[in-house]
C-alpha cells in the first residue's frame, strides 16, 4: 500500500495537494472556546490524499494532524472535521451533526495553533501538506457572530472558488455539505472599474481605494473581492446584501476612520478583515466579482504620482485601467474625493477630430506602389495624449500604431499592413481608431474611419 502511495505522490504531487482545501473554520464556538473550536477540509481531487504530516495553524504556529481512531486516508470527495483534542472528553456539542462519512481527525497538540483562534483579532487559517508547504489558508472575520462557523461557498464547477461566508446554520455544518452553497453570478469586465488609490496617505490616515459602477444597473456587493499583486491572497470586502447603484461610489478602506472624510449620506464604506499594504512605488489592485473572475485591475507606477500624499484619481471612466495618461493626483485642498466624482473628472465630450487615411484602398505587396497607407489626424485641442490603433471588421486588434503617446494637434503615420506580429495582415476592410484625451482641458475626443486592404491592384 505504500508502494501506491508514494507512486502516486510523484506523478502527480502538485495536483492531489492543490485539490484539498480548507472547508469551514469554526473559530468561535457558542460551547466552551477549550474545547469546540473546528476546521475541516474538503478532498476535491480524484485521488485519495494521506493526511500523515499534514499540519493546521492560525498564522503563527500549527499542528500536525492526528487520527482519531479512524486513520488518516481522505478518499475523494470527503470531508474531513479536525476537532480539538479536548472535545471528544468535554463535549458532545456536534455529534447529531456530524454526517457519518465524514473522517474525523484531531491535532498532536493541546490546541488550534498557539492557542486557539482569537475571537478579539482576525487571524489566517492555514492548511500545510506533508512538505510543511501552505496549500491553503483563509482569513476569518471577527464580525461573524458567536456560534456560526465562516464556511467556503461551495461551487461545483469550480472547487478552488475562494468565496467565505458567515454559515447559516447555528453551530456550522461540521463534516457536511457547507449551507451557504450557491451559483456565483459573473459580471462582464469594467462594469465596476476601480476609479481612485490612495496608496500613500498622510501619517495616520488608512490606505483605501475607490469603485465606481459605470453601468447602467443597481448591483449587489456580497461577495465582491479584491487583492494587490499577491493574487494568492483573495479578500472579499462585503459579506452581506448591499448595493451599489448605477454611477455611485464604493470605498475600500484600510480602517473605518475614512468615513470622516466622506460625503454625508455617502455610506458605501467597506473595511475587509484584512488589509495588504499597498506599495507607495508601484502595486496593482485586482476587484473581483463574486464568480472570482477579475473585473478590473489598475497596475499603478509611482511617476503617476505628480503631488504627494493625495489620492490618484482616475480622469475617465472610458479610459484605460493600467493607462498612465487616465491618471493624476487629486488637485482638491484635501488631497482625496472618497466617495465622490473625482477632481479630474473628465467626460467624453464629442469633438471634430477627424481621420483622413490615402491612399484608400492601399496594397502592401511590395511592388513599390501604394505599398503603405498615409494616416493623417486631427484632434481639438492644442496637445493630448494620443491612442490610434487597426481593427479588423470582427473589433480585434491588428496593431497599435500609437499607444497612448504625446501628440499636437494633428500628425501623421503610416501603416505598412503588418500586424502586431510583421506579417502582412489578410485583404480585407479595417477600421482605424483613433482616441485623445487632454487631462487638463478634462477633453476626451475619438474618431474612426474605414480602410481597404487589398491584394496587387
Amino acid at each position: 500500500m505504500k508502494h501506491i502511495r508514494y507512486s502516486v505522490w510523484i506523478v502527480f504531487p502538485v495536483f492531489l495537494q492543490a485539490q484539498v482545501f480548507l472547508n469551514e473554520v469554526m473559530f468561535n464556538p457558542s460551547g466552551p472556546e477549550s474545547s469546540d473550536e473546528f476546521v475541516e477540509i474538503l478532498n476535491a481531487s480524484t485521488g485519495t490524499v494521506d493526511l500523515t504530516g499534514w499540519q493546521i495553524g492560525d498564522g503563527s504556529d500549527s499542528d500536525f494532524l492526528s487520527t482519531a481512531g479512524e486513520g488518516l486516508f481522505l478518499a475523494p470527495g470527503q470531508y474531513a472535521l479536525i476537532l480539538d483534542p479536548d472535545y471528544f472528553d468535554n463535549s458532545t456539542t456536534y455529534e447529531d451533526l456530524i454526517p457519518p462519512e465524514c473522517l474525523i481527525c484531531t491535532l498532536d497538540g493541546s490546541t488550534f495553533g498557539s492557542g486557539g483562534f482569537s475571537n478579539s483579532q482576525a487571524e489566517k487559517v492555514t492548511l500545510l501538506d506533508d512538505s510543511g508547504s501552505e496549500v491553503d489558508q483563509h482569513a476569518y472575520s471577527i464580525q461573524t457572530p458567536a456560534g456560526y462557523s465562516e464556511e467556503r461557498v461551495e461551487d461545483a464547477s469550480s472547487p478552488e472558488y475562494n468565496l467565505w461566508k458567515g454559515s447559516s446554520s447555528e453551530n456550522g455544518t461540521p463534516g457536511g455539505a457547507n449551507s451557504v452553497s450557491i451559483i456565483p453570478v459573473s459580471f462582464e469586465k469594467y462594469t465596476l472599474i476601480i476609479n481612485e488609490i490612495m496608496s500613500d496617505p498622510i501619517v495616520g490616515e488608512p490606505e483605501w481605494f475607490e469603485i465606481y459602477n459605470r453601468s447602467s444597473e443597481t448591483i449587489n456587493l456580497n461577495g465582491w473581492m479584491f487583492s494587490d499583486s499577491d493574487t494568492i491572497e483573495i479578500i472579499p470586502f462585503c459579506s452581506e446584501e448591499r448595493s451599489i447603484n448605477a454611477g455611485a461610489y464604493a470605498v475600500i478602506s484600510e480602517d473605518s476612520s475614512l468615513l470622516n472624510s466622506m460625503l454625508a449620506g455617502s455610506d458605501l464604506l467597506f473595511v475587509p478583515s484584512i488589509w495588504p499594504s499597498l506599495n507607495n512605488g508601484e502595486d496593482v489592485i485586482h476587484l473581483g466579482d463574486p464568480s472570482g473572475q477579475w473585473i478590473d485591475q489598475v497596475a499603478y507606477e509611482a511617476s503617476w504620482q505628480a503631488i504627494p500624499n493625495t489620492s490618484l484619481e482616475r480622469i475617465s471612466p472610458e479610459g484605460g485601467s493600467s493607462d498612465s495618461t487616465n491618471w493624476y493626483s487629486c488637485t482638491t485642498p484635501s488631497g482625496m474625493t472618497p466617495g465622490e466624482a473625482n477632481s479630474v473628472y473628465a467626460s467624453f465630450i464629442p469633438t471634430n477630430s477627424q481621420i483622413t487615411v490615402t491612399p484608400d484602398p492601399f496594397s502592401p505587396d511590395g511592388d513599390g506602389f501604394e505599398d503603405v497607407a498615409v494616416i493623417t489626424f486631427h484632434i481639438a485641442t492644442e496637445t493630448a495624449s494620443v491612442r490610434l490603433q487597426i481593427y479588423d471588421i470582427s473589433g480585434r486588434l491588428i496593431r497599435t500604431l500609437i499607444g497612448g503617446g504625446s501628440s499636437g494637434s494633428q500628425g501623421q503615420i503610416l501603416w505598412d499592413g503588418k500586424d502586431e506580429n510583421g506579417k502582412i495582415a489578410s485583404i480585407g476592410v479595417y477600421i482605424v481608431y483613433l482616441s485623445s484625451l487632454n487631462a487638463r482641458q478634462a477633453v476626451q475626443s475619438e474618431a474612426r474611419t474605414t480602410l481597404v486592404l487589398a491584394g496587387r491592384l
